[in-house]
């Protein structure tokens, strides 16, 4: 019998973490392989930056076995996973130092990636040279939102911050050490290109298995809900998630829509829940909106089965666990018309059903349109996307790149 390869995962942050939760759900789905051995360490950081350094050892001494390591690094949400500030840098060069294995990083939260020097002077070249001599074109979706993603200071203090700062430094340091960075849509690839794609993978987020053991019917009675056609944006509470949006899209729907925000603030963003509550208090739609806060797992289940519409009218993001979630369950879900949308409709056509432009007035009329056709139960072709995307089948894509990055 042939040798098993041994892969090590790191956990860092609080388990109720969107990322952390994606690295152990990984993790767990690796266990179901009888050619590997799994190698676990978890790691909570606290105030004390000599405790998370001895504990980040710890964990590397534990996973120094393994063949290849994995690991999970956000570049927008990272406090709880890495740290603060140059925080960051310390702590990864404290595991990297006792745990020299190969990396494979997955990266969150790709918006605007600092890019090597080369790249960074090109792009401002580039911007200089447009400004000077504008050139009328019809930029593509894609260039549009790859345009809003990469915007590189011209400010010469705010460049060099930019490009060394306390966020760059620690990203550049583990772009350069990680032998495989992961990524899980094209439109991340596509903004790390301006650093180094050699060594970049695209491998779709997941769809964890989910089976939903209430019914629709009930779940609405235990929330009040009878009655109602429910509408629901799924996930931490966050301005770029177009929250404000639905809640002027709500007048445009028929009284019985009721609109759930299932979810609560982005740590920092507590502040933007009580603009959306005046917001909708302004429209005269605060008593057909619901804010959740956090839901145990018990209570999303809940929310999933009473929702006859997912909504995740996002003007711009990099991947979507919540998106993933939706699928997960078959549950029709309505989206701006954006590049990872598109890469999802080409894997299942018309899967998940678009709006355009990017204004309350379509985003109302889409809803109006598919609460009118919808119907209890999964929605066949959400059903067929979610087995492509099954955890199973993407866990296999990320053990290839093991293997390969082994060899």
């Amino acid at each position: 019998m042939a040798n098993k390869m041994t892969v090590g995962y790191l956990h860092n942050g609080p388990s109720q973490h969107g990322i952390c939760r994606y690295g152990r759900l990984l993790a767990n789905e690796a266990h179901k392989k009888d050619n590997l051995k799994v190698l676990e360490a978890s790691v909570l950081l606290t105030e004390d930056k000599k405790h998370n350094l001895e504990k980040l050892a710890d964990a590397a001494k534990q996973l120094n076995e393994a063949e290849i390591v994995h690991i999970q690094y956000s570049l927008a949400n990272n406090k709880q996973l890495w740290g603060t500030s140059w925080e960051q840098l310390n702590y990864l060069q404290c595991f990297k130092h006792y745990c020299p294995r190969p990396l494979v990083t997955t990266l969150h939260d790709v918006y605007n990636p600092p890019p090597n020097l080369t790249n960074a002077l090109k792009t401002l070249l580039s911007q200089f040279r447009d400004y000077i001599f504008p050139v009328k074109q019809e930029a593509t979706q894609t260039q549009e939102s790859f345009a809003s993603s990469l915007q590189i200071p011209r400010h010469p203090l705010r460049f060099m911050r930019y490009m060394y700062g306390s966020k760059a430094f620690p990203f550049r340091w583990l772009i350069n050490q990680a032998k495989l960075i992961v990524v899980c849509t094209q439109e991340e690839a596509e903004r790390l290109s301006v650093i180094d794609d050699r060594k970049t993978k695209v491998v779709a987020h997941f769809v964890e298995e989910r089976s939903l053991k209430i019914k629709s019917a009930e779940a609405k009675t235990v929330l009040n809900l009878d009655g109602s056609i429910v509408v629901t944006l799924l996930g931490f509470i966050h301005s770029r998630k177009g929250y404000e949006l639905l809640i002027n899209a709500l007048p445009e729907l028929p009284q019985n829509v009721k609109v759930i925000f299932a979810g609560g603030a982005a740590p920092g963003h507590e502040h933007y829940i009580e603009q959306l509550w005046s917001q909708a208090k302004a429209k005269e739609v605060n008593d057909r909106l619901r804010i959740t806060g956090y839901l145990s797992e018990e209570e999303l289940e809940i929310y999933l089965a009473a929702t006859d519409l997912a909504v995740c009218p996002f003007k711009f993001f990099s991947a979507s666990s919540s998106l993933s979630t939706w699928i997960s369950v078959a549950c029709p879900i309505l989206a701006y018309d954006l590049p990872q949308i598109a890469q999802y409709n080409k894997l299942e056509r018309d899967a998940i059903k678009t709006f355009s432009p990017y204004t309350s007035t379509a985003l109302a009329q889409s809803i109006n349109q598919l609460i009118t056709v919808s119907q209890h139960g999964e929605e066949p072709s959400v059903a067929k996307l979610r087995s492509q995307l099954s955890i199973s089948k993407i866990f296999d894509e990320h053990l290839k790149y093991y293997c390969h990055n082994t060899k």
